[in-house]
C-alpha cells in the first residue's frame, strides 16, 4: 500500500496501533529449537495467532471510542484472513472510526537486514518489530506497538497521551520485563543465555516515536552504536556481536536502552500486566482498582489467568462477534 493510501483518513487525533501478524513461517526461515535450548522460540502456529489478533482487536474496539488506525504487518494469507474473519464483519459505525492499514512484509526484507547487521538468527516474524517503525508513513509520528497476545481493558487513549510526557530525546516507552528476576536470571545464566539489561523492557507493548527513530536510523546506526559502546572488545563496527543477542527483538531494544538510557521512558505497569509476573495482594488490588490497561499473556503458567476479572474479560471478548461491536447490546465489564 502506498504512503498516500496509508495516510488516507488519518488526522492529528488518530491513535496509531501496530501488530506483526505472521501467518505461516517466513519463507527461508528455519524452525528454531524451544526455549530450553540455545536459540529463540519458534513462531507460533498462525491459527493461534489468528485467534489472538481477533481477541486483541475486539478489546481495542470495545474499550476505545476514539478514531484509531491499526497497522498490520503481515503477508498475503494474513491480510485475507483478517479481512474475511474480522474487518469485513464490522458494523458500519465501527468502520467509520477504525482504519485498517496493512503493510506487506517480504521475506527478503528481513533476511537482508539480519545478514547486513551480523545477526545469526533465522528469519522470524517477531524480528520485524525491530525496524517496523521505518516502514510507517510519515503521517504516523507515534505508534503503540503491541504483540498479538495482548488484551486491552482500558481506554488506549490514556496510553497514547503518555507521548505528551516524553522529553525531546525519549523515544521508547515500556514496562520492565518481569522475567528478569534473580531466580530466572540464575536459570538463564546456567543455560548460557545472555541478557543485556535486567531492568530492560518487555517489548510486548511499546509506545514509540517512529519519527525520532527514523531520525537516528535506530535499527542500523543506533543498534551498532549501542553494541560498540557496551562491548568495546568487539572489533567489527559494521556488525553486532551475535553472542550478545538472545531473545530476538527484545534484546535489540534493551541493548539500545542500556547504552543510551536517555532514550527510555518508563510506563506504568498497568500498560503491560505480564503473564510471567507474580503479584502480591497490594499490587493486584492497585491494578484492579485503577482499571488495568493491557494484559499480556506471555509465559505458559500465568497468575493472571486465575483472576476473575481476566476470566470475565476473555469470556466477554470470545462471546462478542465482530459484527456486534458498537451495538448497544454489547456488554462491557
Amino acid at each position: 500500500m502506498s504512503e498516500s493510501r496509508l495516510c488516507d483518513g488519518v488526522s492529528a487525533d488518530t491513535i496509531v496501533l501496530s501488530f506483526v501478524v505472521g501467518y505461516g513461517p517466513i519463507p527461508g526461515g528455519k524452525p528454531s529449537s524451544d526455549r530450553n535450548k540455545k536459540g529463540p522460540t519458534p513462531d507460533m502456529s498462525w491459527q493461534k495467532m489468528h485467534e489472538e489478533i481477533q481477541r486483541s482487536l475486539k478489546s481495542i474496539l470495545l474499550f476505545t471510542k476514539h478514531e484509531v488506525a491499526v497497522v498490520v504487518f503481515t503477508n498475503a494469507l494474513g491480510l485475507q484472513m483478517i479481512q474475511t474473519d474480522f474487518v469485513g464483519l464490522l458494523h458500519p459505525s465501527v468502520k467509520a472510526r477504525v482504519l485498517f492499514k496493512p503493510i506487506m512484509i517480504e521475506s527478503m526484507c528481513l533476511q537482508n537486514y539480519l545478514a547486513h547487521m551480523g545477526f545469526t538468527w533465522s528469519a522470524r516474524w517477531a524480528l520485524v518489530k525491530i525496524f517496523a517503525y521505518d516502514m510507517l508513513p510519515s503521517c504516523f509520528d507515534w505508534v503503540v506497538q503491541m504483540d498479538t497476545d495482548t488484551i486491552l481493558s482500558g481506554d488506549i487513549k490514556e496510553l497514547w497521551d503518555e507521548r505528551l510526557n516524553f522529553n525531546p530525546i525519549q523515544l521508547m516507552g515500556g514496562v520492565t520485563e518481569n522475567q528478569y528476576n534473580p531466580r530466572n536470571m540464575r536459570k538463564l545464566s546456567s543455560k548460557g543465555i545472555f541478557v543485556p539489561d535486567t531492568n530492560g523492557f518487555n517489548t510486548g507493548v511499546l509506545l514509540l516515536s517512529s519519527q525520532r527513530m527514523k531520525e537516528i536510523n535506530f535499527a542500523r546506526d543506533t543498534v551498532l552504536s549501542a553494541n560498540a559502546k557496551l562491548y568495546p572488545q568487539w572489533k567489527h563496527p559494521d556488525k553486532v556481536d551475535p553472542s550478545k543477542f538472545y531473545n530476538v527483538d527484545q534484546d535489540v531494544f534493551n541493548t539500545v536502552m542500556l547504552a543510551f538510557p536517555s532514550l527510555r521512558y518508563q510506563l506504568s505497569v498497568k500498560w503491560n500486566i505480564q503473564g510471567c509476573a507474580s503479584f502480591n495482594t497490594t499490587m493486584k488490588t492497585w491494578l484492579l482498582d485503577n482499571r488495568p490497561g493491557i494484559f499480556h499473556f506471555n509465559c505458559i503458567r500465568r497468575e493472571i489467568d486465575t483472576w476473575s476479572f481476566v476470566s470475565d474479560l476473555r469470556r466477554v471478548l470470545d462471546a462478542t462477534p465482530p459484527g456486534s461491536i458498537g451495538l448497544s447490546s454489547t456488554t462491557l465489564l
